[in-house]
């Protein structure tokens, strides 16, 4: 089985048109994820992930709704015997990575405002990457125009400025869609610190050797940008122990699964 990268903008307005009996049409596991959640641009998104999935393997793989048993691991990550899968979600599009080896993906819109997400959460190597200085380190602010976040994290006007960068801000989704494609590769979940998750940028790989609970050394990337119809600029990162461009089928839904 080749390994399949799917992007799907979501078809908000005719699924909230149809939202319950799309709902009451997906397979259990799934319908009863959706009814759980209390919004409905949350259901909106539950019902676009879950049809792209089936859609997905019933028309690429030949594998029906009703020949799949899926049901959540223990970190609440999907799990099927007979296909791996992974789904990430951003602004409006939905990510799909399919496989028959374990595999995780991320996708990412959003922007590092201040820098405040990499200083938390990234290590000192990845900062100097995202900043395009592999060996001088980070300018600091001189401190004279810091504020403080609502979270407790400090900024200024100085890093707001130095962050706003358009080519900082793509190294920052990448190695921010990295770093979580890893984890959803472990199904993980939020058990590991991301500062754990060292990701190489110019390698395009990861060193899980700290993890060997999860009994896997190193994983490779696959990472792509687009720009959506929306106008923002996207991210997506595919993680997996031994994954190759040539074995990848990338196909990008701009389409329907709906409507036409």
């Amino acid at each position: 089985m080749n390994t399949g990268i799917y992007i799907y903008r979501i078809e908000k307005e005719y699924i909230e048109a149809h939202l319950d009996e799309l709902i009451a049409a997906l397979p259990e596991w799934r319908r009863k994820k959706a009814e759980k959640l209390r919004r409905t641009e949350s259901k909106v998104v539950s019902v676009a992930a879950g049809s792209l999935l089936y859609h997905v393997l019933d028309k690429e793989y030949g594998i029906s709704a009703e020949g799949l048993d899926i049901k959540e691991g223990p970190s609440g990550k999907p799990e099927s015997d007979k296909v791996f899968f992974n789904i990430s979600h951003s602004g409006e599009y939905i990510a799909l990575a399919v496989s028959d080896k374990k595999i995780g993906i991320d996708i990412e819109y959003k922007d590092d405002r201040g820098g405040r997400v990499a200083k938390r959460f990234f290590t000192e190597e990845e900062t100097r990457f995202i900043q395009g200085n592999s060996e001088n380190g980070v300018e600091e602010s001189d401190g004279n125009d810091e504020q403080k976040d609502r979270d407790g994290s400090i900024y200024s006007e100085q890093d707001i400025i130095k962050w706003s960068d358009i080519e900082v801000q793509k190294r920052f989704r990448k190695i921010w869609t990295m770093k979580e494609s890893a984890i959803k590769l472990l199904g993980a979940g939020l058990s590991i610190p991301l500062k754990k998750i060292p990701v190489d940028p110019i390698g395009d790989t990861v060193d899980i050797s700290a993890l060997p609970e999860f009994g896997m050394n190193k994983a490779r990337f696959l990472c792509y940008e687009f720009e959506g119809n929306d106008k923002m600029d996207y991210s997506v990162a595919v993680c997996a122990e031994n994954i190759q461009k040539n074995t990848v089928k990338y196909i990008q839904y701009y389409g329907c699964i709906f409507s036409e």
